[in-house]
């Protein structure tokens, strides 16, 4: 299956941040093993229609799109071309994690949301595309009703120690400019703040910690990083 993730965030709201969307680059390099993936990123395009014509050249089976909420207006517009180009759609990240009915319902060009943490879920769901009930953790519409399934056990330590094969994303040499290259080495928070938890509890699903990468695979990242791309 063809598969292009996408990260919606336009020129206005990127604001010459160098950091790469490395959620929808680990979610990527889990599913490339069994699938043909891209990554499209519209952080250096005015409008998100400027990205969809670079995917619709790739024509993708299925669109997924990591979305924030800053970002919802973009998305939607960006998933509404997609469907109407015949492709399946598929939203994840922190807005349709905490918001996954509204979601849903507002948009009925969306076709299945991934709640949480995405490692396991992606993978499954798109074998499972005609039959989404066995899917943990997500959220689909059945004619006019809603259905969220069951939610799925956090990801494992092991687990995260994903290095993300930076060489998915299009826009690559236009991050390599920057001399600047970011890491995710843990997930979650330990700690109990009014203005960020229980939401991000509910996006890492790390229960009330954190969890982290071996250090071993973070140095193997750093050296990798160091030797292909110089920064």
């Amino acid at each position: 299956m063809k598969i292009a993730l996408c990260y919606p965030r336009t020129k206005k709201d990127s604001r010459g941040l160098s950091a790469m969307p490395l959620g929808a680059l680990i979610i990527g390099t889990i599913l490339e093993k069994e699938h043909q993936v891209k990554i499209f990123d519209s952080s250096f395009d005015d409008d998100v229609s400027q990205t969809f014509q670079r995917i619709k050249n790739f024509n993708p089976d299925l669109v997924g799109i990591s979305l924030l909420t800053p970002f919802y207006e973009d998305g939607k517009k960006l998933t509404r071309l997609a469907k109407e180009s015949g492709y399946i759609t598929v939203w994840g990240g922190p807005h349709p994690t905490i918001n996954p009915e509204e979601s849903l319902t507002e948009n009925d060009f969306l076709d299945f949301v991934v709640i949480g943490e995405g490692e396991y879920t992606f993978p499954e769901l798109l074998k499972n595309l005609k039959n989404p009930k066995k899917v943990k953790s997500i959220a689909y519409r059945n004619k006019n009703k809603i259905i969220l399934t069951p939610k799925r056990e956090c990801v494992l330590e092991k687990d995260l120690n994903v290095i993300p094969n930076r060489g998915l994303l299009e826009t690559l040499p236009k991050y390599l400019e920057s001399k600047i290259l970011n890491l995710i080495v843990y997930r979650g928070c330990p700690f109990n703040c009014a203005f960020c938890q229980p939401t991000l509890r509910k996006i890492f699903g790390a229960g009330s910690g954190w969890i982290t990468r071996s250090p071993q695979n973070v140095v193997e990242e750093l050296q990798l990083l160091k030797e292909k791309y110089h920064p």
